[in-house]
């Protein structure tokens, strides 16, 4: 690899071949002159996914008061907040009894939630009979089956099972490794970055047996499980119950399984302590619960998402593009790398907007980039609406972040410190 000086001036030829013009920004990060230059050099990047953000204040805004207002008769399309939560720090009494979650494989399902709207926990009967009287107030009848959730380890059986009997002896014998590491996880003997990587190589296997998985077998073997076991939400004695009613679903048989938001009806049970600081114009939004389903999101979430997060309550909801939808890895990767990339795909989010909504919008984006093993940083200003800044060939854009460490310190190249991420 190509020695990494400190700084260097990018010179960039015009037409004429001579010298014509200099930058002091750093051109192998912001991609400034490149075009024009004859500067061969290898360098290595790394990059976390790009996301978009699309701004539309007619259906995202603050009143007077302070208050989130979501304007539901302008949006297109569901009516639904995917509310982000974090796998082992969930405050599950802030959330509502009856809980929508949406996880890697299993798509929706509806769980009652023991800790919600009550200071104590429920136990597994208080918590029945209480399902039976909402569900009863809600829909005018019973779920067609209610169960207790079960470990990870436990719901691995008949997949194991399923795999033994099929005559896959190698994949039987990882997963039955596997269900070993679970039980071992769930009586918490296991290191905390052990734990992680059992769970992430876990759900690699998982989705590729899914992947195959032509008549939907697994995911109702995988659906009895703890919520967000996959993710990484601790195990806890706290009585779950899966709700199982069919006729909440919808019955076009596509995967993954998602609820007829047509059907769904809302009651104090269905609401959490975030409801009172929200103003909705319009029906009342269906709220689904979810962590990182990743590359899933792909095939388990619209083209456009309205998000908000239980970490931090105090930010206002924002429309996510999802660009899994629109992309193939190939240009998501090659956007997230380049800046100008971007700005390009940005405005043709904005063209797509406007085109359905009749109003152009803004579009902001979150990047994250690794020049030789630097710490990641910024791309773009996240601030910028990338569907509007203008654009220079000879000088600097101010929207591109320049690079924020010109030279990675000696001392951590003589600890070997690696600063790229996964």
């Amino acid at each position: 690899m190509a020695s990494d000086p400190a700084s260097h001036p990018l010179w960039s030829s015009g037409s004429s071949g001579r010298r014509c013009c200099r930058l002091v920004t750093d051109g192998r990060i912001t991609y400034e002159g490149q075009s024009f230059s004859w500067r061969l050099k290898t360098d290595m990047r790394h990059a976390f996914a790009h996301q978009l953000f699309v701004q539309d204040t007619a259906i995202i805004s603050r009143d007077e008061a302070g208050h989130t207002r979501i304007n539901w008769n302008e949006w297109c399309g569901d009516k639904v907040i995917y509310r982000r939560v974090t796998p082992g720090r969930i405050n599950w009494s802030q959330l509502p009894e009856i809980v929508v979650l949406l996880e890697p494989i299993i798509g929706e399902r509806v769980v009652y939630n023991p800790l919600g709207g009550s200071d104590t926990v429920r136990t597994e009967a208080e918590s029945r009979e209480r399902l039976e009287r909402v569900w009863q107030e809600l829909y005018g009848r019973q779920p067609q089956f209610v169960r207790r959730t079960l470990p990870l380890s436990r719901v691995l059986e008949p997949v194991l099972a399923g795999l033994r009997a099929g005559g896959n002896r190698q994949e039987a014998a990882t997963l039955d490794a596997f269900v070993s590491r679970m039980k071992q996880l769930e009586r918490n003997e296991l290191e905390p970055q052990e734990a992680i990587k059992s769970r992430g190589d876990l759900l690699t296997m998982l989705r590729r047996l899914h992947a195959r998985d032509e008549n939907g077998v697994m995911a109702p073997l995988l659906r009895p499980m703890e919520p967000f076991a996959l993710e990484g939400e601790r195990n806890r004695s706290v009585p779950f119950l899966l709700i199982q009613d069919e006729n909440l679903f919808d019955e076009s048989g596509k995967q993954p399984r998602r609820i007829d938001r047509t059907v769904w009806r809302h009651g104090e049970y269905t609401r959490d302590q975030r409801r009172s600081s929200e103003v909705y114009s319009g029906r009342e939004p269906l709220v689904v619960c979810i962590g990182d389903i990743g590359v899933e999101g792909r095939d388990m979430l619209p083209q456009a998402c309205i998000f908000d997060s239980q970490d931090h309550p105090e930010r206002v909801p924002y429309i996510w593009w999802n660009n899994l939808k629109d992309l193939t890895f190939s240009k998501s990767l090659h956007i997230s790398l380049q800046a100008f990339y971007l700005r390009r795909y940005a405005r043709r989010v904005a063209e797509l907007w406007q085109k359905e909504y009749g109003r152009r919008p803004a579009v902001h984006a979150s990047t994250a980039v690794s020049l030789n093993g630097r710490p990641h940083q910024q791309l773009v200003d996240p601030n910028a609406d990338l569907a509007t800044v203008p654009v220079t060939w000879f000088g600097h854009n101010a929207w591109i972040r320049d690079l924020e460490m010109p030279r990675i310190p000696r001392e951590a190249l003589s600890r070997g410190q690696d600063f790229i991420g996964p």
